[in-house]
């Protein structure tokens, strides 16, 4: 005696078979925290170059610029160690959330970002200037 499936009890079956399939995907290819120092110092080093480095004052601009970008890229290994020291990182499994709150001194504003890694990804969902520190 063979039992036939329904439909609907195929489309069951291959939808959990579906969703168990992603699951291990993302749980396989969850990005490490190594992964988000070097994803989040590059971050770092664009919005400095992109934004610090041009926003310099007028007079000798352009030899500024080019000084404060080298500065920039010859502190990436510090940036990830910053990076580093400063993150909390929240596994789940399937994905993971890292915050990170950098702060070189009270005088100066901290900066705090919320990323969720995923897939081999990273999504940044908040970042910017804590002007209260």
């Amino acid at each position: 005696m063979s039992t036939k499936l329904k439909p609907w009890q195929i489309s069951g079956i291959i939808g959990v078979i579906s969703v168990f399939g992603m699951g291990n995907i993302m749980a396989i290819t969850n990005p490490s925290r190594q992964d988000y120092q070097t994803y989040a110092a590059r971050q770092t080093i664009s919005y400095l170059q992109n934004n610090a480095c041009t926003k310099l004052p007028d007079t000798l601009s352009g030899f500024l610029h080019e000084q404060c970008s080298d500065l920039v890229k010859e502190g990436k290994p510090y940036f990830k160690q910053a990076i580093n020291v400063s993150t909390r990182q929240h596994n789940y499994l399937l994905f993971t959330v890292y915050e990170t709150e950098v702060s070189l001194n009270n005088r100066l504003p901290s900066y705090s970002s919320k990323t969720v890694g995923f897939m081999s990804v990273f999504w940044t969902y908040e970042a910017g200037l804590d002007k209260s520190s």
